[in-house]
């Protein structure tokens, strides 16, 4: 967890001092994002912000999730903050200690590891704030930040105070945001109408404009 942050650090240093461009960029990504990335830079960077702790365990919200990105991926250069997904050590960690295990099981590349909980458990804090650093960091290298908020069964929508600091902080270094709330039973609050440069009810509206808006339309022909 050290080495890692550490070479985040050296490598941004690096790249200032040659005035390079710099980014954090995790393994799952879609390999055509890495593509677009390095050939395609004329493409705009979005950060996806999403709630994720109180909605993994939830298939239907999950796929909407899901949906939501893969919309965005096709036409931007998209950081997705759940493709670095450490925490999931955390919650094995709580299930091992509650059913009196030694070791928890975590899947790399296909195959399962098998790690003592004494190893784990002093890198939970290290998680954590690693968490908040890096997706703050995400949302520095885009150029604009778009938030889901899906809704329960009921329509209310789902908050999430990870996804609230993410757009505050888009706001505060100013970054557009944009926000998809398709609640009908609720409409946005102050503290969304705050940050939120302009707000849709879907998934295809938004879609729709930011390609408009951001993306260049192909040279005609020969």
């Amino acid at each position: 967890m050290v080495w890692r942050e550490e070479e985040i650090l050296t490598t941004s240093i690096f790249a200032n001092l040659t005035r390079k461009p710099h980014f954090i960029f995790a393994r799952k990504h879609p390999v055509e994002t890495l593509y677009k990335l390095l050939f395609e830079r004329e493409l705009p960077r979005v950060y996806v912000s999403f709630p994720i702790s109180n909605v993994t365990d939830k298939p239907e919200i999950m796929n909407e999730i899901n949906e939501f990105k893969e919309q965005l991926v096709k036409e931007f250069i998209v950081f997705d903050p759940y493709t670095i997904s450490e925490k999931k050590l955390d919650y094995k960690l709580r299930a091992a200690e509650k059913a009196g295990q030694q070791e928890i099981d975590y899947e790399v590349r296909g195959k399962t590891a098998k790690i003592p909980v004494d190893q784990v458990r002093p890198i939970i804090q290290d998680i954590n704030d690693q968490i908040i650093a890096r997706d703050l960091m995400l949302v520095e290298q885009s150029e604009m930040v778009v938030a889901f908020y899906p809704c329960f069964e009921d329509g209310t929508p789902i908050h999430s105070a990870g996804r609230e600091r993410e757009v505050s902080h888009a706001r505060d270094t100013g970054s557009p945001v944009y926000i998809i709330w398709p609640s009908s039973k609720q409409e946005p609050g102050p503290f969304e109408g705050d940050v939120a440069t302009k707000t849709f009810r879907s998934v295809s509206e938004a879609r729709d404009f930011l390609v408009r808006k951001y993306v260049k339309a192909p040279s005609p022909s020969n």
